[in-house]
């Protein structure tokens, strides 16, 4: 259900965000009375949250409102469009031009150091969270991909490897999930906060790993995978 092609990873990262919430609300049926049932639950309802901002952030794009500074020298291009590509992932879609006559398609991977700028406070005054919830979604989706394709690269067989490192930079991750993290906020965002921080401890692990520095790689793996075994990120690991 997290892992199959039609499953909540692959949902998340078309950010097809209704498809990836109906199937964790069937994970935690499946799984009600066990932690995993419970994480399953509490990411449904983030994915929830992160639909508010979603839906806003699509009205705009509909709404010819939506300007990005991401143009030549942070000129500002109005976006067109979102979309998923099977062989490209999500692709951004900036008119430019002096007449906004040109298409510019770029990947949302190249912007993932300004994910910020790219998915923006929309109105003053907007629900803080449901952006917050957004930005994490998007952020462990990203991260849990590129965490599976280099275990998929792992030879178990061999003690020693040629491994590239993990190359993804995505911004924010600490100062989201503090702010999820705040004792104000609902279960399932401090819940969403600890999501985020594993899968980016994971991935450090990993890349202690890539360049040799193993007792690191397993202190920083292990650790998460002992502690935190039910979390969504964990679950969503080959």
């Amino acid at each position: 259900a997290v892992l199959a092609p039609d499953g909540v990873l692959a949902a998340i990262n078309r950010l097809d965000l209704e498809a990836a919430k109906a199937r964790l609300v069937t994970l935690s049926e499946a799984n009600e009375g066990k932690n995993a049932g419970v994480s399953a639950a509490q990411m449904s309802l983030a994915i929830a949250s992160a639909q508010r901002y979603q839906q806003a952030y699509l009205a705009a794009i509909t709404a010819e409102e939506l300007q990005l500074p991401l143009g030549e020298a942070g000129d500002m291009l109005e976006l067109k469009a979102i979309e998923y590509a099977a062989d490209a992932g999500l692709n951004l879609h900036l008119a430019t031009g002096r007449n906004k006559s040109r298409e510019q398609v770029t990947p949302l991977s190249e912007h993932f150091t300004q994910l910020d700028v790219v998915f923006p406070v929309l109105t003053e005054g907007a629900d803080p969270v449901a952006r917050q919830s957004f930005l994490a979604i998007l952020n462990i989706g990203a991260s849990l991909r590129v965490a599976n394709e280099f275990l998929n690269r792992i030879d178990p067989a061999r003690m020693s490897q040629d491994l590239p490192a993990i190359d993804l930079q995505i911004a924010g991750t600490d100062s989201i999930s503090a702010s999820l993290g705040q004792d104000a906020n609902p279960d399932w965002a401090r819940s969403l906060a600890r999501e985020l921080l594993s899968i980016a401890q994971i991935l450090e692990g990993l890349n202690a790993f890539a360049i040799g520095k193993l007792r690191t790689a397993d202190l920083k793996v292990s650790r998460i995978l002992d502690e935190n075994r039910d979390l969504f990120v964990v679950q969503s690991l080959l």
